[in-house]
């Protein structure tokens, strides 16, 4: 006698086999012990980390140093402003250090970054100033590094330049972080 098997019976066969290798049927979603339907971890998951809000905090240093104006390549010039200070926020209050870069020099256009103090230099605050060098200029914070990654702010940076081309600033603002 011959058997033949039914291309329906292989497909029951098939969908039993696939089934078992899956460990059984699948608990319906949101019944107790199915897996959350959501990328996001509830604030009970141990492994939940909440970041702080974004808040403004008020912005005051004073640094001082030497400035100078380079001539590069080309005629090109840039000028320089590289100091020592404190200021009023996390890992700056102690000693932390400026570089602020004008191109060309007397141009009223430029670049500043603060860093933190030698056990954290891998915070820093960046941004663009705007005004004649040795002057009262003002700046705007477009980010940062570590926990100022992000960082928005704005203020007014007053230098004083003495002889042998030392200088002294003093800023004031606003920055968010």
């Amino acid at each position: 006698m011959k058997r033949f098997v039914s291309p329906s019976s292989l497909s029951v066969c098939a969908a039993v086999i696939l089934l078992a290798g899956c460990g059984g049927t699948q608990s319906p979603i949101g019944a107790p012990g199915a897996m959350p339907q959501s990328s996001k971890l509830a604030a009970s998951d141990e492994n939940y980390i909440p970041r702080s809000p974004v808040s403004n905090h008020v912005f005051a240093a004073a640094y001082s140093g030497q400035h100078t104006c380079h001539v590069g390549v080309g005629g090109k010039s840039f000028g320089s402003f590289l100091g020592k200070g404190t200021a009023s926020v996390r890992g700056f209050r102690v000693k932390s250090y400026e570089n602020i870069a004008y191109n060309p020099c007397f141009s009223g256009k430029g670049k500043f970054t603060l860093v933190g103090r030698p056990s954290m230099p891998h915070d820093t605050i960046t941004g663009k100033i705007s005004g004649q060098e040795c002057s009262a200029d003002t700046y705007k914070v477009t980010g940062g590094t570590g926990r100022y990654t992000g960082a928005t702010g704005s203020g007014t940076v007053t230098f004083t330049c003495g002889k042998h081309k030392n200088y002294k600033d003093m800023w004031s603002g606003t920055i968010s972080y």
